[in-house]
């Protein structure tokens, strides 16, 4: 009847009750009652039955349930301290999982912890705790567990760093696409940020047989097109475009893909005058808007609403006022597009100082309300809208038409080679090893020796060779002579880097010291490029090393360079970075 009744009132005869109850289900309801009340001293009483190792496992997990519950600064201690590795193991992870539901600064010091744990259910939990958290700086914490031995761990971890959008990590996790256990979770995490980087990654997921992966991979290239576009030229060259992603690549190319990065100034009044922004876009500069000061700030867009910008949850207030928007919309060449927007409620659009769309009535938003056509300009083009709100919701949206028709790479019957020929002829035939060594060895052929040590011997453009055959699978092997730039290892990524003289400079990047940036080229030869001398440097996600088949190695070659490659199991001498 106590129980029934829900009442502060009962908290003390519910606690002496307790007392004297012996019967362990009858003790686990008096918990979960006591744990209902909004009585201050319901967060001490649950604590200390958490901390009586004595009590049972399920009473104890409902304590955890009940803190969880209470939200208190006490309840977030004691759930720290039962995510202590000397706690059981199922009170470890209900303890780790209800610190992330409450979102306390101890629950990132006890996640900290719990990766270490010897446990891997505990490892896995506190990364998905840390992603619920939402501190992206956790990911240096989480980036470790990515080579962890247990497939489950590092699944988590990725899914983790993805939730986070722990840009740092893109690296790792294009590294992690190579590890068959954990690349369907690696390229969801990537597609989940962006970045040109992972292009062979989201390559692999438009050839995937999982259409969630497909379509993942499908918009997060959309929306890098015109960056990605010069890389998948180089790469339909090189024949490292898997034939089975060309259907998908040419539904990205000739659709629409929406803008999702905007810089956006706001609120003003809706007076039909000119405000500073339409005219200058200074983004240092501040304004006086509509009750206050207001000044650029960055928003990114709902890909999964077709690019909808929500400026009502970001500006206020949100009637009869209008707001602007900035970005840039790069093109690989000049050419016709057409603008696919939306807009809740006016909207008027100017391309590279051109008003090219004028909408001035109230409406709600849809994606696909309004198609301009527009002419691109080869490299930057400057996009500003204004948008303006009565009142309600706020919104707008747009997106850029496609071209498939002019891209080489999408063309049909480019490739020059079958890849998948290759892979079938080396797994039916096991090659001639020492024929491989010559070949591998031969500075007038293949010359895989320049770049790559084996034995202790060979250059230091790529990585060392010995001992692969022990730390890879043959499927590996073969993947990474027919397609290098599909997982390119972590310390040899390519950098492109273009002086502010004109000179452009490829190669495997070395670090950076504090004036300079250190890079080998092709040959293996060093460069120094000072700081203060570099216009631009960005890293490619194409490989230094050449497609051998683009070479003229047959089939036979093919087999005996696996053949190779897999009887190196030498210890790995340490080297040099």
């Amino acid at each position: 009847a106590l129980i029934a009744m829900n009442d502060p009132e009962t908290l003390q005869p519910l606690l002496k009750q307790f007392d004297k109850e012996k019967d362990a289900d009858a003790r686990i309801d008096l918990v979960r009652a006591i744990a209902g009340l909004p009585a201050a001293k319901t967060a001490d009483f649950l604590g200390g039955i958490l901390k009586d190792a004595k009590n049972p496992e399920a009473l104890r997990l409902e304590a955890i349930a009940g803190l969880e519950k209470s939200k208190s600064a006490a309840a977030s201690v004691h759930l720290a301290e039962a995510a202590a590795p000397s706690e059981p193991v199922a009170v470890q992870i209900r303890a780790l999982e209800a610190l992330g539901a409450i979102k306390v600064p101890q629950a990132k010091t006890a996640c900290a912890a719990s990766l270490k744990s010897i446990e891997p259910s505990v490892r896995k939990t506190a990364a998905n705790t840390l992603a619920k958290l939402g501190d992206a700086k956790a990911a240096e914490l989480i980036l470790p567990l990515l080579k962890d031995k247990e497939p489950s761990v590092r699944t988590a971890a990725i899914g983790a760093l993805g939730i986070l959008k722990a840009k740092d990590a893109i690296p790792a996790l294009i590294q992690a696409t190579a590890d068959n256990a954990v690349q369907f979770d690696a390229i969801t995490a990537l597609a989940q940020m962006p970045d040109k980087r992972a292009l062979s990654a989201y390559l692999t997921g438009l050839a995937s047989k999982n259409a969630d992966l497909r379509k993942a991979s499908r918009e997060a290239i959309a929306s890098l097109r015109d960056e990605v576009t010069p890389t998948l030229e180089q790469l339909a060259k090189r024949n490292e475009i898997p034939a089975a992603a060309l259907t998908e690549l040419r539904e990205v190319f000739s659709s629409f893909a929406p803008i999702l990065s905007w810089r956006v100034i706001g609120p003003f009044p809706r007076d039909g005058k000119t405000h500073p922004p339409q005219t200058e876009q200074k983004f240092d500069s501040v304004y006086k808007g509509v009750e206050k000061e207001v000044k650029w700030q960055t928003m990114q867009a709902d890909a999964k609403q077709y690019g909808r910008v929500n400026l009502a949850a970001r500006l206020q207030p949100s009637q009869q006022v209008v707001a602007y928007a900035y970005a840039e919309i790069e093109a690989a060449t000049a050419r016709d597009a057409t603008l696919l927007c939306g807009s809740d409620d006016t909207l008027t659009i100017w391309l590279n100082g051109k008003k090219v769309h004028d909408h001035q009535s109230d409406r709600g938003w849809n994606y696909n309300q309004d198609k301009v056509a527009v002419y691109l300009d080869k490299g930057k083009n400057r996009l500003l809208i204004q948008c303006g709100n009565s009142g309600g919701p706020w919104d707008f949206s747009v997106a850029v038409s496609g071209e498939a028709d002019r891209y080489a790479f999408l063309k049909g019957g480019a490739q020059k080679f079958d890849l998948e020929t290759f892979r079938v002829h080396a797994l039916k035939n096991k090659g001639d090893a020492e024929r491989g060594r010559k070949l591998f060895l031969d500075v007038k052929g293949l010359a895989c020796i320049k770049c790559h040590a084996v034995g202790g011997q060979g250059g230091q453009v790529g990585p060392d060779l010995a001992g692969i055959g022990l730390r890879y699978k043959r499927e590996d092997l073969m993947t990474s002579v027919l397609e290098p730039s599909k997982a390119i290892a972590q310390g040899y990524e390519t950098i492109v880097i273009e002086t502010k003289k004109g000179v452009t400079l490829t190669g495997v990047f070395k670090g950076e010291s504090g004036d300079a940036v250190n890079l080998a080229d092709a040959e293996g030869k060093p460069h120094r490029v000072l700081k203060k001398d570099i216009e631009e440097r960005l890293f490619s996600p194409v490989s230094m090393m050449p497609n051998g088949l683009s070479d003229g190695m047959t089939l036979q070659d093919f087999a005996d360079i696996i053949a190779f490659l897999e009887a190196r199991r030498e210890e790995q001498p340490a080297r040099k970075k």
